[in-house]
């Protein structure tokens, strides 16, 4: 008998603890819900970057990054905004000071991997060399290693990363808040984009046919197979990409497809 009321007992206690769980995972979806439509309705990006401030600062965050990054192949400066919120001034000037972003192991690697990921997963992600290396002592040392990084992707290879960090020690409670920061970024991250004209891309004087040879070299096609794609001899085809690595100052065809696909001149 006592040991089916401790047993019952035992029960509800657990039924009441899921049943606050769940009511506390409804309530964050309902949360992200509100804000991911609240972001569509925003009308500049200040509006749009306070949203987002409030809404991770209210989930313990305690500083935020954003780096909109330029597509691949685009000449120029090397990415088209940075924002931040928290971050001591002395790290930014430490950051610019000493070029910084040129090495940024946690921007390589969102670069390269979709999912969110710590920054102590950085060494594991890829080979660090010295001065990288320095970097995240530095980050840990300055109280900001503890941080997710979130990469973001846009239209015509507009992407971003986002980097979330809180307060040393504080646990980050899981995959659904991952997930979270994950959706309410790449809302950010779009809504961006959508704000915000797309950066100047130069023109580099593609003829038509040339951006066809270009388009079906960025498909993986040979130079034949492209000249019976088009109806072109295989020497003409030769002679357009000889004009095309020219236009594009490149000298093989992953760089051209590369630069090409940054400066829009891939026909859709």
């Amino acid at each position: 008998m006592l040991f089916s009321i401790a047993l019952y007992v035992h029960v509800s206690i657990i039924r009441r603890r899921i049943g606050r769980t769940k009511k506390k995972q409804i309530m964050a979806y309902a949360d992200l819900n509100h804000f991911l439509t609240k972001v569509q309705s925003a009308a500049n990006f200040s509006t749009l970057w306070d949203m987002l401030v409030r809404f991770q600062t209210n989930r313990d965050a305690s500083y935020l990054c954003y780096t909109s990054l330029l597509p691949l192949g685009h000449d120029g400066k090397r990415y088209a905004s940075f924002h931040d919120y928290g971050v001591p001034e002395e790290w930014r000037n430490y950051y610019r000071s000493n070029n910084i972003f040129d090495i940024d192991p946690v921007i390589l690697c969102a670069k390269k991997y979709p999912q969110p990921f710590h920054f102590s997963q950085v060494p594991k992600l890829m080979d660090l060399n010295p001065r990288q290396k320095k970097y995240l002592e530095d980050l840990n040392k300055g109280g900001l290693g503890n941080a997710i990084t979130i990469a973001t992707y846009g239209p015509r290879g507009r992407n971003g990363v986002f980097a979330v960090g809180f307060e040393p020690g504080k646990d980050l409670n899981g995959q659904d808040r991952l997930n979270e920061l994950q959706w309410s970024t790449q809302a950010v991250h779009l809504r961006h984009c959508t704000l915000s004209p797309p950066p100047e891309m130069p023109e580099y004087g593609l003829s038509p046919r040339e951006r066809e040879v270009l388009q079906w070299m960025a498909k993986g096609k040979s130079n034949s197979t492209i000249a019976v794609l088009t109806g072109l001899s295989i020497h003409t085809v030769d002679t357009n990409i000889r004009r095309i690595y020219r236009k594009l100052n490149v000298s093989d065809r992953v760089s051209a497809v590369v630069k090409g696909l940054g400066a829009g001149q891939l026909i859709d």
